[in-house]
């Protein structure tokens, strides 16, 4: 299952009719839309951080309890301010890091994508003094802790199209929807090839191969769970996983086994 979150329905729009989406109040506790067989959901968080965070934890929440074996991928899809080169531009984010804390997070780029890379900086309120080298939003940040409290790093992408370059008064909603607007085939594109990777989840990966590979790679409990989403990306690709896990040679250090991890994503990816 997708769940896109968007601050503000003028980003969510042209999502909403580009995916088919209809309104649905299964949560009541936000404000939602799913498509007809409800693979694919959609929220509207509010701005900010703290809206962002909790609209998200409630939806994700609600969905981990009612479909408890489904697979779900979070996108983020909204605006952003960057420099004036880069207006209209449409990026998928590599690098949050929080203003108020310094904090930086990584979503997992597991996924590849057929986007340019951006790191994004999230700012409680709106920023005037564009730096060259990033774009800023408002709420990436809280979605991306609160994903996390459920979801692995690889199962969050954040999606921003730059829609200003720091003028806030200019940022009507006529000019936020156009900017989504120009750019929903690529956005739509990206959705629906994540859609695939949680459709690929229900692929079987030999317990007792994998088992004996991590092993032998003397994987911990956290690189173990990255093996697997690589594997499981693998299957997605048509290449078959025995002979990936057959193939693992043995260790004696994690950072032997790591090395080994690095190698196989470098190869698939």
């Amino acid at each position: 299952m997708i769940v896109i979150c968007c601050a503000l329905y003028f980003e969510a729009k042209p999502v909403i009719t580009a995916l088919d989406l209809r309104r649905c109040n299964e949560n009541r506790f936000v404000e939602e839309y799913a498509n007809e067989d409800n693979t694919i959901r959609l929220i509207i968080t509010g701005v900010g951080e703290v809206k962002a965070a909790s609209s998200c934890s409630a939806e994700l929440t609600y969905l981990s309890f009612l479909y408890p074996q489904t697979t779900i991928h979070l996108v983020n899809v909204g605006t952003c301010a960057g420099r004036e080169d880069v207006k209209g531009e449409l990026f998928v984010i590599n690098k949050i890091t929080e203003q108020n804390t310094g904090r930086d997070f990584y979503p997992d780029m597991l996924y590849r994508v057929n986007l340019k890379e951006m790191p994004i900086i999230c700012s409680s309120k709106p920023v005037k003094d564009i730096e060259s080298d990033f774009v800023y939003d408002m709420e990436s940040s809280g979605i991306f802790t609160s994903g996390s409290s459920l979801l692995s790093p690889d199962r969050i992408t954040i999606l921003k199209a730059v829609s200003d370059s720091g003028d806030f008064e200019e940022v009507t909603p006529k000019v936020i929807k156009r900017t989504i607007e120009g750019k929903i085939d690529q956005i739509k594109d990206v959705i629906l090839l994540l859609q695939t990777t949680t459709i690929g989840e229900n692929n079987k990966i030999d317990s007792d191969k994998f088992e004996k590979a991590c092993n032998r790679l003397c994987l911990t409990t956290a690189m173990q769970n990255n093996f697997k989403q690589l594997l499981k990306y693998a299957s997605l690709t048509g290449k078959n996983t025995d002979d990936i896990l057959d193939k693992m040679p043995e260790v004696t250090s994690k950072k032997q086994g790591k090395e080994i991890l690095d190698e196989l994503r470098n190869e698939l990816i």
